[in-house]
């Protein structure tokens, strides 16, 4: 039996880099302005308009630029979403905001941030609500190793959800002190909720924010670019087929990668009589409940990483399948970013495998540093035993 190519939509994850389309000039401008300390852009858009899918775009275009800034400093991109269930004041979002951080230097950087370093900057975001004090220690440890100055870029999702907290004004003072002392760069990102905030003309918000950008569906065109993913990928696609389903889902990025997955998964092909059988009332039931319902987010209907699956991640390392293991790991969302940027990285290790351009012992050293960081994120899952 012919074995079937992968499927390149997970709706349920943020767009890795595979099918992530459109959004070239905002993403263009970000990545460049995001370089310069004391930079603050906001994204705004609605449910499943792919805010997440472009604060890791942006992620990924400032790493790829590894070479230092004009300003001497090398951009490290800290993603920290804004969970209410997860972070129930303010020092929660703080000591979070390390442990990105921790994970920015180790799999970004490739330096060594050993655990007491750690729990010294957290008992500091304890007590002080300085942010660059809070912060300071792992710079220095930036530093020492490398001999470079960090650029803390630090992006903030779903800040829509502390629109209800009363310490949403306090962490805007405490972000709006670092910009203006140009000490890290910074993107917001949250939903229609958050321009309610920023209507306040005396908002540390409004006050820090250097353009507000928000997003617009996708056009024909860029949904033309994301069905050619699935046709790059060994699938048939119908001809006029990304003509239909941009009509069909108005270019909605959600609701595009949701039906071009359900389609491949359960009819193996994208034709428009395909979409068609698509459109029932329990499907649009479905998609109206997550992307409208109070409180909802696509990423709510992930599953939580489980001992079982953390299991399988881990066999997949021990027999040298790292992209299997990491494509694992993508279906989880608070995994999601950092997998993404070890694919990155396996898969510029594998491109300068097969042009020869590093010996072995380096490939080798380089696949088992990539094993190590796979393996780190899926430590936290115990076995019942232990």
């Amino acid at each position: 039996m012919k074995r079937l190519p992968p499927i390149p939509y997970k709706p349920n994850c943020p767009a890795s880099a595979e099918v992530f389309v459109g959004r070239a000039e905002l993403l263009r401008m970000a990545t460049s302005g995001l370089q310069m300390a004391g930079i603050c852009y906001s994204i705004i858009g609605k449910p499943g308009m792919g805010k997440t899918s472009l604060l890791n775009a942006i992620s990924r275009s400032l790493l790829s630029q590894s070479q230092k800034t004009i300003s001497g400093t090398i951009p490290l991109p800290i993603y920290v979403d804004c969970h209410q269930r997860k972070h129930q004041n303010l020092t929660d979002l703080l000591q979070d905001l390390l442990v990105r951080m921790i994970e920015a230097l180790q799999i970004q950087q490739k330096l060594d941030c050993p655990a007491p370093l750690l729990e010294k900057a957290q008992t500091i975001a304890s007590q002080d609500q300085n942010l660059i004090t809070i912060l300071n220690p792992l710079l220095d440890c930036g530093f020492e190793q490398k001999q470079c100055n960090y650029l803390p870029v630090l992006m903030f999702d779903d800040l829509h959800r502390l629109c209800q907290t009363n310490w949403l004004v306090e962490l805007a003072s405490l972000l709006q002190t670092a910009v203006n002392h140009q000490q890290i760069a910074l993107i917001l990102a949250g939903r229609d909720a958050l321009t309610d905030e920023l209507r306040n003309d005396v908002s540390p918000l409004r006050l820090l924010i250097t353009q507000n950008c928000e997003l617009e569906p996708l056009t024909p065109l860029e949904t033309d670019s994301l069905v050619t993913k699935a046709k790059d990928a060994g699938w048939f696609v119908e001809a006029d087929f990304s003509t239909q389903i941009h009509q069909f889902t108005e270019g909605h990025p959600y609701r595009l990668h949701y039906y071009l997955y359900r389609a491949l998964a359960s009819q193996n092909q994208l034709t428009i009589d395909g979409l068609h059988v698509l459109d029932t009332p329990e499907n649009k039931t479905y998609l109206e409940d997550i992307l409208h319902s109070q409180g909802s987010d696509p990423r709510q209907n992930e599953v939580q990483l489980t001992q079982e699956k953390a299991q399988e991640i881990r066999a997949y390392v021990r027999e040298n399948q790292l992209d299997m293991a990491l494509d694992c790991l993508l279906n989880f969302q608070q995994h999601q970013h950092n997998a993404d940027l070890l694919t990155l990285q396996l898969n510029f290790t594998i491109e300068q495998e097969r042009r020869g351009t590093l010996p072995p012992s380096q490939i080798h050293a380089e696949r088992v540093r990539i094993a190590d960081q796979i393996l780190k994120l899926v430590s936290p899952i115990k076995s019942s035993r232990g």
